[in-house]
This record gives C-alpha cells, structure tokens and sequence, in this order.
C-alpha cells in the first residue's frame, strides 16, 4: 500500500476553521482528516457507514492511548 497525504495551509494558529489532510491510498481517496481548535474529524470516503468519526481533543488523546499501536 502507498499512502499520499497532501494539504495545504500556511503556517498558523489552528482556529474553529478546519485544516484539512487528503489521505488518499493506492491512488484513491481514502479520506479526509480535519483538524481545528475543537475537534479532530476523519471523513472516510468508500464503504464505510458511518463515514464521518467526530472527536474532541479529549476523546481523540482516550483513542489512541487506548487503541492505537505503541511505539517504544
């Protein structure tokens, strides 16, 4: 799997208007994380229902810490 994650946005403080990362893999469009003040946003583009996870910061860091890969 290739992975191409682009975005564009000049340096600044993150606001309530999201910054957006396109995450696309093996060419195609895997989604799209945004990431503002508030919350952090993954937009999941095919088969997915659900297709949007919302999180706040607090409920993001729980995530991770609890379900992501540790690296030590």
């Amino acid at each position: 799997m290739e992975y191409d994650v682009k975005f564009s946005v000049n340096q600044r403080e993150v606001t309530k208007e999201p910054i957006e990362f396109l995450v696309n893999c093996d060419g195609k469009r895997l989604g799209t994380l945004e990431i503002s003040k508030g919350r952090v946003t993954w937009k999941a583009k095919y088969g997915v229902k659900p297709n949007t996870y919302k999180f706040t910061w607090e409920q993001f860091d729980k995530h991770i810490r609890d379900d992501g890969e540790k690296n030590q």
